[in-house]
């Protein structure tokens, strides 16, 4: 115990960092989060139906933020190499680039969405009722994706060039105000006209609205010299350049596919065990995202550090430096993944210190599901700290040094070929319980963090993807 406190000691400028990137990325997206729950929750007042029609439009909108979500990540990872290499045209360059694919992939998704709004919800419910206001909802919320994306182009410009304050400043003020408008729009509160599904689809689209008019004008005044068309210096574009860029996100988007489709496939063998299966998730999964959102932060705040730093040696404009002279990048990564795994073993333990208090709150389960209730969330507590450092490397360590591909394979063979089969066989042949249902579904952090610690024990997954962009314009 003495050297693991001498080692953070020894990283305490790393650690700090650390810490004070990761907790505004956290308090955002606890914030986005609780978003969806404050919804739910006014919109439980109407009606079942209403409820489920929100919940296909929702699942929507989560699918589709995900795919826009991957050019942002891709625009972070450019960003936070160049602001280590303290390159402004490289700076430019990027975030040019990744508005315009940002904004293009916002708009190719959100116009089918709108166009299909039925079709999709017809899809996910064979109601009639339920299919109409979810058909409704879709094509309003249609809107927000070419919104959201100028959200998303902010944000990954904040949390690269390290001032992810500003994003948690805008979620808060998203929140509030979608909060206040459904408040008003839903209910028919304070003189206005009474909306149901309608006016929360749109008290959204507002919040959105407004949060993106003050990010972008933010980005503005603190930036101006990065984001203002300059004639004088027009920053060239290459083919090269798109290439090098989308040979980068479109990894990323694979694995946000692939994750997605994970979790549907999860949420169905769960549903095939039996109803109280369905209810002990329902209890355990909103646990595991308010806790994970703590990893994510974690994550993201460690791969800007990362990307950083390897920023600074693209200065060498070189991909292929030694060991010795990678060693500040390994020093970073190092004091991260430490840092990483003692919040990991807090929030497990939190976890398992709450167990009783959890259980009580669910008063109404019987003793049998309370007891499964107590099994689960021991398993949770383990999930839990596997999935914070898998997450940590795969969504943040990797990520950041442009090992995207290598990402992509290491989800797609743990989920898919390992761990989706195994449950599988587990819930079909064996007839499982939901205990040894979730305890299945750790296979996968399991093996992503083994072949991560192995990835980056060597010099491999380091790489300068400033480098390789070509410099020949159109």
């Amino acid at each position: 115990m003495a050297i693991l406190f001498h080692k953070i000691k020894s990283n305490n400028s790393n650690v700090k960092r650390l810490l004070s990137l990761a907790f505004p990325i956290v308090v955002s997206s606890i914030l986005y989060s609780s978003q969806g729950y404050i919804d739910s929750i006014m919109i439980a007042k109407l009606g079942t139906n209403e409820i489920a029609a929100v919940g296909i439009g929702a699942r929507i909108m989560w699918i589709i933020n995900s795919i826009i979500f991957a050019f942002g990540i891709t625009m972070s990872i450019f960003l936070s190499q160049s602001y280590g290499e303290n390159y402004n045209q490289d700076k430019r360059k990027h975030i040019k680039i990744g508005l315009a694919l940002i904004v293009s992939a916002s708009i190719i998704i959100s116009l089918p969405t709108y166009i299909m709004s039925e079709k999709i919800s017809a899809f996910l419910s064979n109601d009639k009722y339920i299919i109409s206001i979810a058909s409704m909802y879709i094509s309003y919320t249609s809107v927000l994706y070419i919104v959201g994306a100028f959200v998303i182009f902010c944000d990954s410009i904040f949390r690269s060039f390290q001032k992810p304050k500003l994003s948690a400043y805008t979620t808060i003020l998203e929140v509030i105000i979608n909060t206040f408008l459904n408040y008003c729009l839903i209910f028919g509160n304070l003189g206005l006209p009474e909306m149901g599904v309608e006016g929360a689809a749109i008290g959204t689209i507002i919040a959105r609205l407004i949060r993106a008019f003050v990010s972008c004008l933010l980005l503005l005044i603190l930036y101006p010299e990065l984001v203002k068309p300059s004639l004088e210096q027009p920053i060239p574009i290459t083919v090269s350049n798109i290439q090098n860029y989308m040979s980068h996100c479109m990894p990323i988007v694979g694995n946000s596919l692939v994750w997605i489709g994970g979790v549907f496939a999860y949420q169905f063998f769960v549903g095939i065990i039996n109803s109280e299966a369905v209810v002990l998730y329902a209890i355990i999964v909103p646990i595991e995202s308010v806790v994970i959102s703590i990893s994510w932060g974690i994550a993201a705040a460690g791969g800007v550090l990362i990307g950083e730093v390897i920023g600074m040696n693209a200065n060498y404009r070189d991909n292929h430096l030694s060991l010795s002279e990678n060693k500040r990048v390994f020093e970073v990564k190092n004091s991260v993944v430490l840092t990483a795994t003692i919040i990991a073993g807090l929030l497990s333990a939190t976890i398992l210190l709450s167990k009783p208090y959890l259980i009580d709150f669910y008063s109404a389960l019987s003793a049998e599901s309370a007891l499964k209730l107590e099994r689960l969330l021991t398993v949770l507590a383990l999930s839990v700290f596997l999935k914070t450092l898998s997450m940590l490397f795969i969504s943040g360590i990797l990520v950041s040094s442009g090992d995207n591909k290598f990402t992509f394979y290491v989800s797609t063979f743990s989920q898919w070929c390992v761990t989706v089969p195994l449950c599988a066989i587990a819930v079909f042949v064996f007839n499982t319980n939901i205990e040894t249902l979730v305890s299945l579904m750790l296979v996968e952090e399991v093996l992503k963090l083994i072949f991560s610690l192995h990835r980056t024990r060597g010099n491999k997954w380091i790489r300068s993807i400033l480098s390789e962009d070509k410099r020949t314009p159109f």
